[in-house]
């Protein structure tokens, strides 16, 4: 597998910088140019910041695109000591954990990649000063990455903290304080209520000191290079016994939906939902609207319950024709209604809407027949989609849901490949069709 020519481009640019900023647009795969940068210039003992809910996807797409690496997980707020393998990843949150901060300061690392850099952009956050304070992690690395689709998630004054601790000499020597950057760049003045930040102005001149630092790329500037549809993986960390147990009642039973299976899936579901609101969370900091497609009821139920703040709409087998419509008239036309969440089997036919607003379509959990599937993602795939949709699959390593991932994904090229030889064959005998009606009619005549 090779990566875009954009992508390319995305790797030269890493490779050429101590400090950079890649913020493409959600489904660009960041991740992915980032490993392989750092393959490019042989950097091992590297270090990724992520959110907890991807990092054992950044251990797969690392395996992907870098086999034989050696990779240590963090988990937990654990003392033991990290070794010194070719990857270390660790989440946000456990940055806060003393004995482990204090063993990252402690390490030199080749590349230091922050991913969804957006989680430091507050400057009083515990884990933004372990990471940019003048003795945190980030003066311990050689290189350092940042990676977001959203640089400024709503004001200028979002980017400081990144600004002055990646590319200081960019800000000195007149924007080097919050103070004075906040009154070039977010038009700050006093109020009654206090300092004032949250404006802009000078935005043209900002830009300027950004030129050279961030490479961001959205989906429409490299449209011709992309597939129609892009299908993700998403690992999330699940219980090993419940995993074993899951796999030893689908070889006995295959595609039975009956007995312990049932409810190990169900259960396994349940499960996830932290992870999978978590996950839900960070693409809507990228994204205005997202499709999040469900199995079991209760999954569905939970993920409404923890989403609220975002308005969600929700279609199950009991939601009637009538409401079908008016939840997904909300969700086309009310700016505040971010999230609908669909039960594959009442969701995945007979709507038609969700395209005019959104292009990424998460399934917290599959179906075992790749058709249900299809017809989920058609629900966002189809006429009046003008971008190209992104399909993540959120999955537990080693899961049944794992292997139905990658079937969906193989069968659908299968499939493309079947209907794009059929049209043509059509195309072919309509067109002998014609001329043997042509003929017939010039010989009559």
């Amino acid at each position: 597998m090779k990566p875009y020519e954009f992508q390319v481009e995305g790797i030269k640019f890493l490779k050429g910088m101590k400090t950079a900023l890649l913020a493409d647009d959600m489904g660009l795969g960041k991740t992915a140019q980032a490993i392989l940068a750092a393959r490019e210039l042989s950097q091992l003992g590297n270090l990724v910041i992520c959110p907890a809910s991807v990092k054992y996807n950044w251990k797969k797409e690392i395996d992907k695109w870098w086999p034989g690496r050696s990779i240590h997980i963090v988990e937990g707020r654990s003392k033991k000591e990290i070794p010194n393998t070719d990857f270390v990843i660790i989440n946000y949150d456990l940055l806060i954990s003393k004995p482990i901060l204090m063993q990252l300061i402690h390490k030199k690392w080749a590349v230091l990649i922050l991913d969804e850099l957006h989680y430091l952009k507050n400057n009083s956050a515990k884990r933004t000063k372990a990471v940019y304070y003048p003795k945190g992690i980030a003066s311990c690395a050689d290189r350092i990455w940042g990676l977001t689709g959203t640089p400024v998630l709503n004001r200028p004054i979002e980017l400081f903290s990144h600004l002055k601790a990646l590319c200081p000499d960019r800000l000195a020597p007149k924007y080097i304080s919050r103070y004075d950057f906040a009154q070039r760049f977010c038009d700050a003045r006093e109020t009654k209520w206090g300092w004032d930040e949250t404006g802009a102005s000078n935005l043209a001149e900002l830009s300027k000191i950004l030129e050279g630092f961030m490479l961001r790329r959205l989906k429409k500037d490299v449209l011709k290079e992309l597939p129609d549809k892009t299908y993700q993986t998403i690992y999330l960390k699940g219980k090993k016994t419940d995993i074993d147990k899951e796999r030893r009642a689908y070889e006995e039973s295959k595609e039975s939906m009956l007995g312990e299976l049932a409810t190990l899936r169900r259960e396994n579901g349940v499960s996830k939902v932290p992870q999978i609101v978590e996950h839900v969370k960070n693409i809507l900091e990228e994204k205005q609207k997202i499709v999040v497609f469900t199995y079991h009821k209760r999954v569905l139920a939970d993920l409404k319950s923890a989403l609220e703040d975002y308005s969600p709409v929700v279609v199950s087998g009991d939601t009637t024709s009538k409401s079908r419509l008016q939840m997904v008239d909300r969700f086309r036309t009310e700016p505040g209604v971010r999230v609908f969440i669909g039960q594959i089997q009442a969701a995945g036919v007979g709507i038609d809407g969700l395209q005019d607003v959104c292009d990424t379509v998460v399934f917290a959990e599959l179906h075992y027949v790749p058709g249900q599937l299809r017809q989920a993602i058609d629900r966002c795939h189809r006429i009046g989609q003008k971008n190209p949709v992104l399909v993540q699959f959120l999955v537990a390593e080693g899961s049944i849901d794992e292997d139905i991932a990658q079937t969906i994904a193989r069968k659908e090229k299968i499939i493309e490949q079947i209907v794009k030889k059929t049209t043509l064959v059509d195309e072919l005998e309509n067109l002998l069709l014609r001329i043997k009606t042509v003929l017939e009619r010039w010989i009559k005549g």
